[in-house]
């Protein structure tokens, strides 16, 4: 993975890999890898109907109001990858996330 030099990995417990922007550390990637005996994102459903699914259950907890802005499918080399793009709203602040997905290798990637 290319990075910027302001660009820093950081260890955060229970994240596979974070690097966060040293000049906005608001600004951060985190990159997961889950084992999985599915073969393609796609076995999971359309673009949409996972994007709900993961924002809902792994990516913004119950209390926050959450909208999906867009969801979408491409393929590189062969691998289905969703893409999708959401807001979370908590009481004080609002998350705007980007998150692409895909299995490869008997691991689920987000």
């Amino acid at each position: 993975m290319l990075v910027g030099h302001a660009i820093k990995e950081v260890i955060i417990e229970g994240e596979d890999k974070v690097y966060k922007d040293v000049i906005e550390p608001l600004e951060s990637v985190s990159i997961n890898f889950v084992s999985t005996n599915k073969e393609d994102i796609r076995d999971f459903g359309p673009p949409q109907q996972v994007a709900g699914t993961f924002i809902k259950t792994f990516l913004a907890p119950s209390s926050q109001k959450t909208k999906l802005i867009e969801a979408s499918e491409h393929d590189v080399d062969g691998t289905a990858y969703y893409t999708f793009e959401f807001i979370a709203q908590a009481p004080n602040y609002t998350r705007h996330a980007l998150s692409t997905i895909c299995i490869g290798n008997g691991n689920f990637s987000l």
